[in-house]
């Protein structure tokens, strides 16, 4: 598998090269995949970018990290998202809550704005990040706290969230942990270590819904929270996944342990996945995912690591699922599931792709509007193999075979981490990401 960005093939010394990048004779930046090709970054037709609140605003919490963006109801014109994020005073700090930004906009207003603007920005870098877009296309209602456990003395994590259009319950759920390093991590034992009970209570996966159509304005509007998983020390991280299992509706959600060591892999990070076949009532899970530690680290820097953790999951035109992972590999790690298996519970060994990794968050979507093919999947991600810059979306033909590098939403110094990726109805592709560990950035385009 490989990205190219329908360039030639550069015949200059890789090691004469920025990892960001080289300039050509004429002032064009290329960028190298790990394959010695080379692509250039263009920015889209179209492309509309805000952050949800101004940097700065939330005396307090100046922090905001690990957003996730799903859609809502669609009435009377009206498309509403929401996206959720963990925000405070820093990751892992006492203090550090859930929230929720409710996005709403006027779908035909949006679609002739795209429509007049095909060349809108000229420059995605002239939207100034710490200043909001004044353009009023999309508004934003937030943030606001839908999950506080600071009073049991326990931070909060990443989160799966999901509206389900059919009852109109939104459904939350969220890591938890107690705040400070309970005990370091030994990547390099041979051996299974026996686990500090408290390294594996330190991380919980909790669930609360509500059924009131605002449930983000009142924190008495929503159940009581109560403990998810079979297991502890787990992290959530992507919102559920509605899959078709010949004809039945079937709930996914995809996890991952970052404290069980797993001895035939020399580490102890591992995907797993959950799936219902009740509305979340019930859950079955399967058997830990991973893959084996490099005997060198990317870029030669820290010690050496691997495995998978944070996985994305979409399903195919034939009806079978495609995940990509969050690894330490220096590569993004690929899995699908079984022919003849259970859907959901039964994967492949994974196995490196060719799209470099940075050990930060990805996600993929399929686009089922104006899409190019049955199997059009568009992934957001730092297309480098260590720092959390760009930001830049990639787009498979085929199911996850090949890729193709796109364009950057953003390139500029500083953290740009974390993304999320899907598409509307009405054909739009919306975006969220952190943006420089401060605020949660809102991008939309056209694919």
């Amino acid at each position: 598998m490989i990205i190219r960005r329908d360039m030639e093939p550069t015949d200059i010394n890789l090691d004469d090269v920025s990892p960001r990048g080289f300039l050509d004779d004429k002032n064009h930046v290329f960028r190298t995949t790990p394959n010695g090709e080379r692509w250039r970054a263009r920015p889209p037709a179209f492309l509309y970018q805000n952050v949800m609140w101004p940097m700065g605003s939330t005396p307090g919490k100046p922090s905001a990290h690990a957003s996730s963006i799903i859609k809502g109801p669609l009435e009377d014109g009206i498309q509403t998202l929401y996206s959720t994020f963990h925000w405070g005073p820093g990751e892992g700090q006492l203090g550090e809550i859930h929230a929720l930004v409710r996005i709403w906009y006027d779908v035909d207003r949006a679609l002739k704005f795209a429509r007049d603007h095909r060349r809108y920005p000229a420059d995605p870098a002239d939207f100034d990040p710490f200043e909001p877009n004044e353009n009023p296309m999309f508004n934003y209602d937030g943030p606001h706290v839908i999950a506080d456990s600071s009073s049991k003395g326990r931070c909060h994590g990443n989160s799966s969230p999901y509206w389900d259009p059919a009852t109109g319950t939104f459904h939350l759920w969220y890591t938890t942990f107690v705040p400070g390093k309970l005990q370091p991590s030994n990547q390099n034992e041979p051996e299974p270590r026996d686990i500090d009970p408290r390294a594996l209570t330190a991380r919980r996966i909790f669930y609360k819904f509500s059924t009131d159509p605002e449930p983000w304005t009142d924190l008495g509007k929503w159940s009581e929270p109560v403990e998810w998983s079979d297991q502890l020390g787990l992290w959530a991280r992507s919102p559920p996944v509605v899959i078709d299992d010949g004809g039945d509706e079937v709930w996914l959600i995809a996890h991952n342990d970052e404290t069980t060591w797993m001895p035939e892999f020399g580490n102890d990070w591992t995907v797993r996945f959950a799936i219902s076949t009740d509305k979340g009532k019930t859950w079955e899970f399967s058997k830990r995912y991973g893959i084996e530690t490099l005997p060198d680290p990317p870029m030669k820097r820290g010690k050496p690591r691997g495995g998978i953790i944070q996985p994305s999951v979409v399903q195919l035109s034939d009806g079978s699922l495609y995940c990509l992972c969050r690894s330490h590999r220096g590569y993004i790690v690929e899995l699908r599931s079984v022919e003849g298996g259970r859907l959901g519970l039964d994967w492949t060994t994974p196995v490196d792709t060719m799209l470099p990794n940075n050990n930060s968050g990805i996600c993929q979507s399929r686009l089922t509007t104006d899409a190019k093919s049955n199997d059009h999947l568009m992934l957001i991600y730092n297309p480098v193999q260590y720092r959390r810059t760009p930001v830049s979306i990639a787009e498979s033909l085929d199911g996850g075979k090949s890729w193709r590098c796109l364009f950057d939403l953003r390139d500029e110094q500083g953290e740009l981490s974390y993304p999320w990726i899907l598409q509307t109805a009405d054909g739009l592709v919306h975006c969220t990401y952190t943006l420089h560990r401060m605020v949660i950035e809102h991008d939309v385009f056209l694919p």
